[in-house]
């Protein structure tokens, strides 16, 4: 008579490998779901450093342009603008860009230096913002002049300025301040460059 052994996955688990297991199973849920968080995390920082850099070429173009033109008016008042509207295509451009295909479509952009509409644009308010923000949008504070992002993942955002949960940002204009009267002056001031920056200073923990 053959004598069987039990195979080990056939008896029952005692109560500590039991307990063993769960906490097995916990910690790897417990890391699977930090991972992920983090990877979130990661991503909005990786589109919110594209959408800067995406205003600062259009910028920078543009102000390109202007200089080949010698249009030096150009440069007056764009400290004040809202990259989110003043960026954006108009007229035959907005036509052009509208019956781009997807292949052409960053041809035409790049061509004129203009900034692609972007779905998480939450539009214009006062120096206090919208009500009840939902992470992961930008608006412009037409108080201050400033165009402001909703950070989503603020538990692994780190801000030095007033606001915990947002990064403010400026276009700011470098030139040589002929007059010393602390002003861009078109026809006295001569212009280096423009940058679109942030206003606080900010990191992420990842």
């Amino acid at each position: 008579m053959v004598r069987l052994v039990p195979r080990w996955i056939d008896r029952n688990l005692s109560r500590l490998e039991q307990v063993v297991s769960m906490l097995l199973v916990a910690l790897f849920i417990g890391w699977f779901g930090h991972y992920a968080l983090v990877m979130f995390a990661e991503a909005e920082r990786a589109m919110l450093q594209a959408t800067v850099t995406n205003i600062n070429t259009a910028l920078r173009h543009q102000a390109l342009t202007a200089a080949m033109k010698k249009d030096r008016d150009f440069y007056a008042g764009l400290q004040d603008i809202n990259p989110m509207v003043d960026l954006q295509p108009r007229g035959e451009l907005d036509s052009a860009v509208r019956q781009a295909g997807s292949g052409e479509l960053d041809i035409v952009l790049y061509s004129y230096g203009i900034l692609y509409p972007t779905a998480n644009y939450l539009g214009e308010y006062g120096a206090g913002g919208p009500q009840a923000p939902e992470g992961g949008h930008w608006y412009y504070d037409k108080t201050n002049k400033e165009l402001v992002y909703l950070v989503r993942n603020t538990e692994y955002f780190v801000s030095e300025g007033k606001d915990e949960d947002r990064v403010r940002f400026k276009v700011v204009i470098n030139y040589a301040d002929a007059n010393n009267d602390g002003e861009y002056s078109p026809a006295v001031d001569k212009f280096h460059s423009v940058r679109f920056v942030p206003l606080n200073t900010y990191s992420w923990r990842l």
